[in-house]
């Protein structure tokens, strides 16, 4: 994975992790914008084209199914379990375990949507990409064309405020049209990174349009019209705001780290960390949930507030090192 990739990863996890626990109230409206849309277009951009084209549809699946469905599987246990603690008849039982299978309703951990959704959201732009390449001559009309009509219906089902569709199916529409975004703008990443980059005449003039741009497309899509965005709970406002605003605010997030990278020194210890927690930030992002919920009791346990700012600061610091350090040792104990 690319280092600028990981570190854009590992921001994200970590502000949605610090968001979950508690933010200024004045964040919370744009907290997706800013953390799971940068994520879903990182995940678009480091879609390895190379490998992937030589795969067949059944190996694809079966690679994220061991990948990202079987930890889904792991991660809904303790849910399942309440649920069954929970309902006390058979039927009711049976229902609770189907929403949950079905990513429609997962209680305790709600973040877990993520996982489940992407597991299938994957295998969407794989089939976009298998026949991009089979039409390599338009390859970026045809993603071009997906990406339009994937924003147009999930436009279209954020007016379903009725009906709960299986697998989160309408969120899972509007990652998927972030993905082929990441996808389509892959190859001119970098050139438009070093672009801003070393522009000395142009470069941070530049980069401070899109930076206001961005700032008015977040302002009028949220603050001004009293909407707050979630891909969760399918609200995206104005759908051209809201996916501009996306692209823009991802283009933001690799200027910075790559001017960053440019600066610190390759080995740092904390670009080193950074960049390895990016790796595994979908697993810490599923994790986090419970990890708030036992700090929380553990500091009700010990008669201490889990809702003043130092509780907030403390578990908003020792709640991401302790998952990575989680995480890290259970992929290096399965790989052994």
């Amino acid at each position: 994975m690319r280092k600028d990739v990981s570190i854009v990863k590992a921001i994200c996890t970590i502000l949605i992790i610090v968001e979950h626990i508690g933010c200024p109230r004045i964040i919370s409206p744009i907290i997706d914008a800013i953390t799971l849309i940068p994520f879903a277009i990182s995940s678009g951009i480091v879609f390895n084209v190379q490998k992937y084209s030589t795969y067949k549809f059944h190996e694809f699946v079966y690679k994220k199914y061991i990948a990202i469905f079987l930890p889904y599987l792991l991660f809904i246990i303790p849910g399942l379990l309440y649920s069954i603690i929970r309902v006390h008849t058979l039927t009711n039982i049976f229902t609770e375990i189907m929403n949950i299978l079905l990513v429609v309703n997962i209680p305790i951990n709600s973040a877990l949507w993520y996982l489940g959704s992407f597991f299938y959201v994957n295998i969407l732009v794989f089939i976009v990409f298998k026949i991009s390449t089979y039409l390599k001559k338009y390859y970026n009309a045809i993603v071009l064309f997906f990406i339009f009509a994937f924003a147009l219906v999930s436009y279209v089902l954020s007016f379903n405020h009725i009906v709960n569709l299986p697998f989160k199916i309408e969120s899972g529409i509007i990652i998927a049209t972030f993905m082929m975004m990441g996808l389509l703008i892959r190859p001119y990443l970098d050139s438009m990174i070093n672009f801003v980059l070393n522009n000395k005449s142009y470069g941070e003039i530049i980069f401070a349009i899109v930076f206001v741009f961005t700032c008015i497309i977040l302002y009028f899509n949220t603050y001004h019209s009293n909407s707050v965005l979630s891909m969760w709970e399918n609200h995206i406002g104005n759908p051209i705001l809201y996916y501009v605003g996306g692209i823009l605010i991802t283009f933001i997030y690799y200027v910075f780290v790559d001017f960053i990278l440019k600066v610190v020194h390759n080995s740092n210890i904390f670009i080193y960390i950074l960049e390895d927690f990016g790796k595994v930030s979908l697993y810490i992002y599923c994790l986090h949930v419970y990890a708030i919920i036992i700090s929380n009791k553990v500091l009700s346990l010990m008669n201490m507030s889990s809702y003043s700012n130092s509780s907030k600061v403390i578990k908003s610091i020792l709640i991401p090192i302790f998952l990575y350090l989680l995480v890290k040792y259970c992929r290096t104990k399965i790989n052994n």
